[in-house]
């Protein structure tokens, strides 16, 4: 059988040329902050207060007008009815696959709302987001939220694979696991010889097996209990910002200066990509 694997990037600043492997799909002319596929043809994307709409695999993306004036940071589809968007100050959520956005809240810096720069959703209902100090749950599709926590460091991503057992991994090394759905949190401080690291995304494959990124790429086979450094994405003085795996030998990295990277050996070596479309922008989200 063969195995199609479809790479989507978005990158802040347009390019002006690819070359035959990439073909470049979204050019709006504003940052571009996350994307997520629930198939080969279906996907949003997302960045400032703008979000746009696939079903074509990319060929074409319909902008799907939202009440947000705030920057979106994060998208999460449930399926082809049901996404959720969040952001800075900002929560949305669709029930038609986006051609009407419900703000579930909104407001500015000082009026009691987070800044919310991840989010994750299990089911229709059952949720988490995550945000500078305050992590937030709901159980209900977002009509009521219980606090899930409140400890240092930036969130940049979250990922559960079931009710009870999830993963958040951001700033300065942080990865902390929950096993009964956000009650309680176990921090799992991942440093290499005194060094701490940014982990923006993590990237699982499985129930199991997972990566998280940075400039040391580390690896996980039991869920997040441990980590094991794999590899080093040779980015120099250039952070590395995301990554994602398509299996558990094929990953790819971007970062903030527009370079890309790619594995095939599970991240213990990385080949950079080049030519004349690389080095320009930040590549802030892929999905494969």
């Amino acid at each position: 059988m063969k195995k199609i694997i479809l790479l989507f990037i978005i990158i802040q600043i347009s390019n002006q040329a690819a070359e035959a492997q990439w073909i470049r799909q979204l050019s709006p002319g504003h940052p571009i902050r996350d994307i997520e596929f629930i198939n080969r043809y279906t996907g949003w994307a997302c960045g400032d207060n703008f979000i746009y709409k696939t079903t074509n695999g990319g060929i074409n993306w319909i902008n799907q007008p939202n009440s947000s004036t705030f920057l979106i940071q994060q998208i999460h589809p449930v399926n082809d009815s049901v996404v959720y968007a969040a952001g800075w100050w900002n929560f949305l959520k669709t029930t038609n696959g986006g051609d009407n956005w419900i703000s579930i809240f909104s407001g500015g810096p000082g009026m009691g709302m987070p800044a919310l720069d991840a989010i994750f959703f299990i089911n229709e209902n059952t949720g988490w987001l995550g945000g500078q100090v305050v992590y937030l749950k709901t159980t209900d599709g977002g009509n009521s939220f219980i606090d899930s926590g409140r400890f240092e460091g930036l969130p940049m991503d979250i990922y559960f694979k079931n009710e009870n057992e999830g993963i958040i991994s951001g700033r300065f090394s942080f990865i902390y696991r929950t096993t009964n759905g956000g009650n309680d949190w176990i921090e799992n401080r991942v440093i290499i010889k005194g060094s701490q690291y940014n982990f923006n995304k993590v990237s699982f494959i499985n129930d199991s097996v997972g990566f998280v990124g940075g400039e040391i790429v580390f690896k996980t086979t039991n869920f997040g209990l441990s980590w094991d450094s794999v590899g080093s994405v040779p980015y120099g003085f250039e952070q590395s910002y995301c990554i994602e795996f398509a299996d558990e030998h094929t990953g790819y990295s971007g970062g903030t200066a527009g370079t890309l990277f790619k594995t095939t050996d599970g991240g213990g070596s990385w080949m950079q990509y080049n030519g004349p479309e690389f080095g320009q922008g930040f590549y802030r989200s892929i999905y494969a």
